[in-house]
């Protein structure tokens, strides 16, 4: 039997494996969803930070959505922005127990959504189905082959705009991550990049960088871009 591509097993292992487990995906959630407390401040912080730059976004290009796809999904993080907006969504997650806990968010924010389990690298959708596509917490956690595919598919089923968050590697974040790494495992950026690279990355798929953002500078390595086809 062919080895799979190294790339390919991390994606597996690491993020499709990972995030089937119940215990995990509720970790997840109430990092930024359960009461502020000491533990999960930095986490309450970037996500709110994130919502309001997603929902400035998206409200800077209202007047040309009507149904937009949010990929991954995870617990449903966007669902209040979605609902807050009155836009219509499909949105999608490889985690069965990330879209339970999704469609419970979902419903307790009166969101108009329909829920899949799929696999961002060969999305169960036409062409050009969705006026945007939003993909969060995602290009960070994976290789560049696997960012390639996802990117590719993205664009694929989105009509216009295609919204992505992903990590920049630089001076500051990476004393951050190292400075982290003595006090708690693991890491919060696996696969990080430097904007250029980034940028490098999307014109090869055909996409074009719009605008960008940065949640929350001083404490997270994350950065959104607004892309168009």
């Amino acid at each position: 039997m062919a080895q799979r591509p190294e790339s390919t097993q991390s994606y597996e292992q690491e993020t499709r494996r990972h995030y089937q487990h119940d215990d995990v995906a509720r970790e997840y959630h109430e990092q930024f969803a359960a009461k502020v407390s000491l533990g999960n401040l930095s986490h309450v912080l970037v996500a709110k930070a994130e919502q309001r730059s997603v929902r400035q976004i998206l409200e800077s290009i209202r007047s040309d959505l009507s149904l937009v796809a949010d990929v991954p999904c995870g617990s449903g993080k966007l669902m209040t922005v979605l609902a807050g907006l009155s836009l219509s969504a499909i949105a999608g997650d490889v985690s069965s127990p990330m879209l339970r806990i999704a469609r419970a968010v979902a419903d307790r924010t009166s969101t108009v959504a329909k829920f899949v389990r799929l696999d961002i690298t060969a999305l169960p959708f036409p062409d050009g189905a969705f006026d945007a596509v939003i993909c969060l917490r995602f290009l960070h956690r994976v290789p560049s082959p696997i960012k390639s595919a996802a990117l590719l598919e993205l664009r694929r089923i989105a009509r216009r705009y295609v919204v992505v968050s992903y990590g920049i590697h630089n001076a500051w974040h990476r004393l951050r991550q190292r400075l982290r790494g003595l006090l708690v495992p693991g890491k919060t950026v696996p696969y990080p990049e430097t904007r250029a690279s980034l940028h490098s990355l999307f014109e090869s798929v055909g996409l074009s960088v719009l605008r960008q953002l940065r949640p929350l500078p001083v404490l997270s390595a994350e950065e959104i871009a607004v892309l168009v086809k």
